[in-house]
């Protein structure tokens, strides 16, 4: 059967996006001809549009259970009625199992439709049962595999353009300038190994700065790096802020927080030699890129929404409670936990990896951003 024209349905955030990039691989072997619509959140229009195999991106409307805001019905009518104009061969819903995504996609109107279901759900054409403890991947791929489309391996995927290193270099270079004249242990060179950390909630509660700069001191004090790279979204600054007021070391951290877009975040991240975050999206770039990571867990479970690959990579269940309980915010033991999953991957980068200086100075001040491809044994090709 010849499926020259494809629709996927996909919700959630930059992580579950991300988590479906081996979908969108299989696509283009599978069927090479077709063209993919990607119907998503508005907020994944930007991100989705550089992903290989994503021909267009349909922003959705907000519609009741499936895209959160004021619903408009005339505008999920006439939303529908364009994607019905389209007349899909087959109409993918990847979002979970609910009764909202499944008669969304029904309403679609493609020739064949596809995805999970609960229960007490209706049921697209073909479907599986949704199975709440199954990773957003491999059940995405199970739904390809029911409509006879095999996958193509679960990597992640998140291009790097020219333009993102670009962005990330002159962020840098910036941050790293304002540090001049600033007392204390500044960043004596830029060459060198580079620790990452974001300190953004994602889609839960962020574990709190003071516990991010509290372990981030203790691996500056006992490996070799040349600083910190200081992530956070544009709505976090306070949260990178607070992490500057209780950090030992201010003037060995470079704050990026709010100076980049997503493809110089993913630039960012895919120059340091270990990315700390809660999980979220910048979680899920560095899985994809093939920095080594640790990424702390409060209300999602890592089986389902965490890295599928461990050898370098680590998730951490903090406190069941975390989120809105003081309390559980001071479980004990959490920093060691995350000090003993980034030690372990320090560990392995050092005697494994043998990493490349990154981020090389130039004699005229700038910063020129070397880039890694990591070859299939991991090990790095620069170019």
């Amino acid at each position: 059967m010849r499926r020259r024209k494809i629709a996927v349905l996909a919700g959630g955030g930059i992580g579950e996006l991300i988590a479906l990039t081996p979908v969108f691989r299989a696509l283009r072997v599978a069927c090479p001809e077709a063209r993919v619509v990607l119907l998503a959140p508005l907020e994944l229009y930007d991100p989705a549009l550089r992903l290989e195999g994503v021909h267009r991106v349909a922003a959705l409307p907000p519609y009741p259970g499936l895209v959160p805001g004021t619903v408009d019905r005339y505008r999920i009518e006439r939303f529908l009625e364009e994607q019905r104009h389209a007349k899909y061969d087959l109409a993918l819903q990847l979002v979970d199992g609910s009764e909202a995504a499944n008669q969304f996609v029904l309403r679609l109107g493609a020739g064949e439709t596809a995805g999970c279901r609960e229960p007490q759900a209706v049921a697209p054409d073909h479907w599986i049962p949704l199975d709440p403890d199954q990773h957003l991947t491999l059940r995405a791929l199970d739904v390809l595999e029911i409509v006879g489309i095999p996958a193509s391996g679960s990597e992640l995927e998140f291009p790097i353009r020219p333009d993102d290193r670009a962005e990330f270099a002159e962020a840098f270079r910036l941050a790293l300038n304002s540090l001049d004249g600033a007392n204390g242990d500044r960043p004596s060179r830029a060459a060198g190994r580079w620790l990452a950390v974001h300190v953004g909630g994602g889609p839960s509660r962020p574990w709190p700065p003071e516990r991010w700069a509290g372990a981030v001191d203790t691996l500056l004090d006992e490996w070799d790096l040349a600083g910190v790279l200081l992530l956070a979204d544009d709505h976090e600054i306070e949260l990178s802020m607070d992490y500057l007021s209780c950090t030992r070391n201010p003037t060995r951290t470079v704050n990026l927080a709010g100076m980049l877009s997503f493809g110089g975040l993913a630039a960012a991240i895919a120059n340091a030699a270990l990315f700390l975050s809660h999980d979220g999206g910048p979680a899920a770039i560095a899985w994809a890129v093939g920095t080594p990571s640790v990424t702390t867990y409060h209300s999602r479970r890592p089986n389902v929404a965490g890295p599928l690959r461990r050898a370098y990579h680590r998730p951490v269940a903090l406190a069941p409670g975390a989120e809105g309980n003081d309390q559980a915010d001071q479980a004990p033991g959490e920093i060691e936990r995350v000090l003993a999953a980034a030690t372990d991957l320090l560990r392995l980068v050092w005697e494994t990896r043998d990493l490349p200086l990154l981020i090389s100075p130039r004699s005229d001040h700038s910063v020129r951003v070397l880039t890694v491809q990591r070859l299939p044994d991991g090990s790095p090709l620069l170019h």
